[in-house]
């Protein structure tokens, strides 16, 4: 599929820099010319391209090494060692506060991109990247973390290595023996660090300013014909006793009196009329709305799987995560605005179906895409007979 000159001298002197790195200081490579430059794949080892292309560096795990033994008379028949990367999330990045696509990607990206498996390595010359197994399926984020298997040629058969030394498969057996020397363990630890480390990133990024769903929100009161929130009577009054109340935990927490604390608030709300806020309610609601004052506030329940799997999810993005926020503001309003007979619809939608179900569907999502949760699947499912809610105490069925 290379067919151009350059095209080829530039895809042949990368592979032949993957498959042939760990030999390359003892031979002359070279392609059309240029010499060949060793690229490792896991990017651990210092003197090779893109190793320290920026200031973000690959964390090396231990790795594992573990005698393979005969069938019969228990003798070692070879050895297999493995190891491990773990890239950074900003680690593809151009601009560390952008994501890794089109022309912000960096060299890197293409490597973690076809290098999306595990990679196999015969006496240390790379033959295969294997995305088939019996453990999991891999998603785009799993490219920040990399896992090489190399092995004995005495394990050919285990690996059923072709003639042509380009494609690998993996005996059952094997597979029992990676898994039981802990590479699965490993790779569920590194999925975990690195989900815990971009949900850190998405925050740290978005913490300082408006977000750009706020500022939304605030300009477009003017192109609609609805009531400011301010204006609607149940809505209004609820949100007065609101900002009374807010007004009594900070004078209670901060010391202030009643007059200067309120004239704090009021000018918090004057500036930021719409606002995201995140909290953590075990068994509660993705969102529940609320107005205090003038400002409308959208909360956000970090505890739901809908935060940690959609909304900061592997494939959120900002635009993403703007575009939730305007949708639950949508729902939020609805909400708030509406009669009594209305509002009791939607918040107990909102408090059982939405956020139950919601909960359940991506338990079964994971399963479907290959990410095993089916314990914490099946408790979700039995908890759907009876569901108190912590904050109603209404019996959800």
């Amino acid at each position: 599929s290379w067919v151009t000159t350059t095209s080829l001298e530039r895809n042949l002197l990368q592979h032949f820099g993957i498959t042939y790195r760990n030999f390359i200081s003892d031979v002359d490579l070279r392609v059309n010319g240029k010499k060949v430059e060793p690229v490792d794949p896991l990017f651990l080892t210092e003197g090779f391209k893109y190793f320290d292309l920026d200031e973000d560096r690959a964390m090396q795990l231990e790795p594992m090494i573990f005698q393979v033994k005969d069938r019969n008379d228990r003798s070692d028949i070879g050895t297999v060692t493995v190891r491990f990367s773990k890239l950074p999330v900003t680690f593809a990045r151009k601009d560390k506060t952008k994501e890794a696509t089109g022309k912000n990607a960096n060299p890197r990206f293409s490597v973690m991109k076809d290098h999306l498996g595990l990679i196999f390595l015969r006496a240390g010359r790379q033959i295969d990247v294997v995305t088939r197994n019996p453990w999991t399926q891999f998603q785009n984020y799993d490219r920040n973390w990399n896992v090489e298997i190399n092995f004995s040629p005495t394990l050919d058969e285990e690996f059923s290595v072709t003639t042509s030394k380009q494609q690998i498969v993996v005996s059952p057996r094997m597979w029992d023996l990676l898994k039981e020397q802990g590479v699965l363990r490993a790779i569920e630890q590194m999925r975990k660090d690195l989900h815990h480390e971009r949900l850190q990133n998405t925050k740290k990024q978005e913490h300082s300013g408006k977000k750009v769903s706020e500022a939304v929100m605030a300009t477009s009161v003017k192109f609609t014909s609805d009531q400011h929130p301010e204006q609607t009577s149940s809505r209004y009054m609820e949100s007065q006793k609101r900002l009374e109340e807010e007004v009594n935990r900070q004078v209670r927490d901060k010391g202030l009196t009643p007059e200067q604390t309120k004239a704090q608030i009021l000018a918090e709300i004057q500036g930021h009329p719409y606002k995201v806020c995140e909290e953590k309610v075990p068994g509660g609601t993705f969102y529940r709305p609320e107005q205090i004052g003038g400002q409308f506030i959208v909360w956000l329940n970090t505890d739901h799987p809908f935060y940690s799997e959609v909304y900061v999810g592997p494939e959120s993005t900002p635009r993403l995560r703007a575009a939730l926020e305007l949708l639950l503001f949508t729902l939020g309003e609805a909400e708030l605005n509406s009669g009594d007979d209305k509002r009791l619809f939607y918040q107990t939608e909102r408090q059982g179906t939405w956020s139950n179900k919601l909960s359940l569907l991506l338990r079964l999502l994971n399963q479907q895409t290959g990410v095993d949760d089916s314990k914490a699947m099946n408790q979700e499912i039995s908890e759907q007979a009876s569901i108190i809610d912590p904050q109603s105490k209404v019996l959800i069925s």
